[in-house]
């Protein structure tokens, strides 16, 4: 980059003097360039493009700014981390073109820019602005402040110099965050928004928030760190619950055959969860309801070389290592390639099982343009995952009630029971840039998945025990597609961003179930101890075949109106010919509407206040065909969710608070009774859910990333009465939903010397006690209760220029927890104290 410096020199009367001068000026600039050239890197994406793009940036960490900025216009953008630490960016919001956007941006900062030829953008110290110059990065014409100089003023000699500057590359590949503050998010919208103008609540968990949890952290376990999300199940098969009602899984922004399955972190970028039923996404709820949309936001190319390699040790599960590799490069101009490999294995596991394993590969090839992206994505995984230990507590007695939930876990019947599981996808998503306006997208994916699980379940009653095995066979595939139609248009004074999308589905599942039991003496039977008998007492398998296609179409429009912004969308779904095979039986599912809206007024730059309401349909195997006891149709099922709340901006826009509150509500379920003719089948409404959502995050100091959430909730279920007509409901507390949870990600950068980094990482949740068997009817002491915990993770990281270093205390003052849970007699316990160490080579 060339910087003019003070204008000095004295001019020359002669015509020849003046020549000279001039040649030997223009040479010196030619020189400097050729060097610059010669040092550049390889071309990479195509020079921005000159045309006036709308832009819609708020103001906010000056970092999410130009990594926004440069998406839109297909530029990379270069720069320092430290350089822009703690700058906030100016709103860029009307059509400006890509220079006048950044320029904007940056205009409040005293920092500016140089474009090399192949596009790169890099943010630089305005040294001129110190010594009273300008750079020569955009002189279109002459500053406003300067008089025009006239050709024939003489020459005058200028002092140039090099900057050289150690600095990180972020494209329009890199996540929208800052640390642990996300800026945007696209799972409630499918494209792009700020999280600022979404008029309901977003959380991501950002890439630095996962690797904050250490390097064998899943997905499973970064969601607990979420506001409103709790986990009804153990590591084996998780059970992820927003709001109390069961969450919906995607795999970047597409539905998935991994829904509720463990997902390593090493293959993941940002996880979004959108928090309502939400059927304008995640399409008809199935049956139980929904209370949320979990987005596994996959890795994609990255655009400059490196390799990283992790090698990681936890005490848990008698030592578990772990190795993890990532690394990236072009392939040829404008083509990128990305892969990225773990595998790990356990000891013995702390609940008494074999050992576990887990390898996985994932490989993204990626072509970049001006108007044309196009990303293919392969990825495979094999896990073998074993059981959490399970408390002796929490067995039902002869007279109904239940004992206490105590540390000491249930031996283990069979060392051998895991869950073995094998999934491949390929993806392919391409994305047109028809024109400044308009862009359409198209993304496909195929999925086969296959598992296998075998398990004994250990249950006392009262005088009785019984051992349970369950052995599920389970090998299904599906086709997914989504196209849509993107479009920036105004009307008037009214600025819209058009949606119209096609989602089509096509799937098949085989199933075999089989399970089996053994009556036992619970004086004599010690389990893991006393040997099982070669065959069961009893036996039963079945066979499941379905196959099924689903079509839907989705109509959104956000509009924007000076400090105005609406948000209308519906989606129109149908089982297309679907067929399922359950016992003979072919079903046929009914079209649904789900629909959403929301208003969000920006009552300031940093203040924002909104409301919305969320509608979707639930449905089951045997959708509309259900016929109540009277003899009438079942209705259809229904959720909504009605929330209001406000965003702000504080700390000079360093920080992003947002309050909702939040009304969520199964307005129909169906339910049945022997004391009813014909089917038994009536309606009652489901569970309810009223609560309050606070989550803080950014950067409270140069020095301190944060994330806090807190979360209060009262959840309801609605059963049929008890002494009275069955019809008529009683509110009984919902199981498995801590009533107050607080989650805490914290990270401090010590004072240090570069290029020496010292950070001291914390994680911290708490949460209150929930039911596990609710009591019959209100003041009983039938029911079962779980007593709630906090858990307190520390870790210390030292970085270098190609080597860190992370030690880690998972459960540092050793409480024994609990996994929330509604089935007595298997209360998950989760982890006690270990020990963790990582050492990560960069290249």
């Amino acid at each position: 980059m060339i910087i003019d410096t003070h204008e000095s020199g004295i001019a020359s009367k002669a015509t020849g003097e003046r020549f000279r001068a001039h040649m030997h000026q223009t040479l010196a600039k030619m020189a400097i360039i050729v060097a610059l050239c010669g040092s550049c890197p390889p071309p990479a994406l195509a020079a921005m493009t000159q045309e006036p793009l709308a832009f819609n940036i708020p103001g906010g960490p000056l970092s999410n700014a130009l990594i926004e900025i440069g998406k839109r216009s297909s530029a990379i953008v270069s720069f320092s981390p430290s350089l822009v630490a703690g700058e906030v960016a100016v709103p860029v919001q009307g059509d400006f073109t890509p220079m006048q956007a950044f320029m904007r941006a940056l205009s409040a900062s005293g920092l500016s820019i140089d474009v090399t030829p192949n596009g790169t953008v890099t943010v630089y110290p305005a040294l001129a602005a110190k010594t009273g110059t300008r750079t020569t990065t955009e002189r279109p014409g002459p500053a406003e402040d300067e008089t025009p100089r006239s050709t024939e003023d003489p020459p005058q000699a200028t002092p140039h110099c090099t900057l050289d500057p150690v600095l990180v590359l972020a494209s329009a590949e890199s996540s929208h965050a800052d640390g642990l503050r996300a800026s945007t998010a696209s799972t409630a919208t499918r494209t792009d928004t700020p999280l600022s103008e979404l008029p309901q609540s977003v959380s991501v968990v950002t890439r630095d928030a996962l690797d904050l949890q250490g390097p064998n952290v899943t997905a499973t376990d970064a969601l607990r760190y979420v506001t409103g999300v709790t986990d009804e199940g153990d590591r084996m098969m998780p059970l992820l619950m927003v709001r109390g009602l069961p969450a919906q899984y995607l795999l970047s922004g597409m539905g998935t055959l991994r829904g509720q399955l463990s997902v390593h972190s090493p293959f993941i970028d940002r996880i979004e969860v959108l928090k309502g039923p939400s059927g304008v996404i995640g399409g008809v709820a199935e049956f139980g309801g929904r209370g949320g949309v979990v987005n596994l936001v996959r890795k994609s190319i990255e655009t400059q070389p490196y390799v990283e390699v992790k090698q990681a040790f936890n005490s848990r599960d008698s030592g578990t290592l772990r190795t993890d590799l990532d690394a990236a490069g072009a392939l040829a101009p404008q083509t990128y390639w990305r892969t990225v490999a773990f595998g790990s294995r356990s000891g013995q596991t702390d609940s008494g099982y074999d050992p576990q394993r887990a390898t996985g590969l994932l490989g993204v090839l990626g072509y970049r343009s001006t108007d044309f992206k196009a990303t293919l994505t392969l990825q495979t995984e094999q896990q073998r995952i074993r059981r959490d230990p399970t408390s002796r507590g929490g067995m039902q007695r002869e007279d109904g009630s239940f004992t206490a939930v105590e540390p000491s876990q249930v031996g283990t019947v069979d060392a051998t029971d895991g869950l073995r599981l094998s999934s491949t996808d390929v993806e392919l998503d391409l994305s047109w840039q028809l024109s400044p306006q308009w862009r359409m997208t198209w993304k496909g994916r195929y999925e086969r998945l296959g598992s296998d699980l075998r398990q004994h379940l250990y249950w006392t009653f009262g005088d009785q025990a019984r051992v349970d095995l369950v052995h599920n066979n389970y090998d299904a595939q599906s086709a997914v597609m989504q196209w849509g139609l993107i479009g920036d248009v105004a009307t008037g004074p009214i600025k819209h961003r058009l949606l119209i999308a096609l989602d089509l589905d096509r799937g098949r599942l085989q199933a075999r179930k089989g399970m089996g039991s053994w009556e036992v003496d619970p004086v004599t039977f010690e389990p893991g101890v006393t040997p099982l008998p070669a065959t069961p007492d009893s036996w039963d398998a079945q066979t499941l075949s379905t196959r099924q296609r689903k079509r839907a179409v989705l109509v959104q429009d956000q509009m924007r109106l000076g400090s105005w912004i609406a948000r209308l969308a519906a989606q129109r779904s149908q089982s297309f010919k679907s067929e399922e095979l359950y016992d003979g039986m072919a079903l046929q599912q009914p079209k649904i509407t789900n629909w959403d809206v929301g208003l969000l007024h920006q009552i300031t730059p940093t203040v924002s206040v909104y409301a919305g309401t969320q509608y979707s349909a639930e449905v089951d195997v045997g959708g509309a065909d259900y016929l109540l006891y009277d003899g009438t149709a079942a209705p259809l099922r229904k959720l909504r969710q009605t929330q209001a709340g406000t965003k702000l901006e504080l700390l000079e826009r360093r920080l992003a608070l947002t309050l909702e509150a939040f009304r969520l509500r199964q307005l129909t379920t169906l339910q049945s009774s022997g004391e009813l003719p014909g089917s038994g089948i009536f309606t009652l409404p489901g569970r309810s859910a009223d609560g309050v959502d606070a989550e803080l995050s950014g950067r409270v100091s140069p020095a301190l990333d944060m994330h806090l959430g807190l979360n209060f909730i009262r959840a309801l279920d609605v059963a049929p009465g008890r002494g009275s007509a069955p019809t008529q409901g009683v509110e009984l507390p919902a199981t498995a939903t801590p009533e107050r949870s607080l989650c805490l990600l914290a990270r401090y950068r010590l004072p240090a010397t570069e290029p020496v980094r010292n950070s001291l990482g914390l994680a911290f949740r708490a949460y209150s006690s929930s039911w596990v068997v609710a009591p019959d009817q209100p003041g009983s002491p039938s029911g079962l209760r779980l007593p709630g915990g906090a858990q307190f993770d520390l870790s210390w990281t030292r970085e270098a220029e190609r080597l860190a270093l992370r030690v880690s205390i998972e459960n540092l003052f050793d409480r024994q927890l609990y996994g929330t849970q509604s089935a007595p007699g298997q209360i998950p316990l989760q982890p006690r104290r270990s020990l963790g160490l990582s050492v990560t080579f960069k290249n």
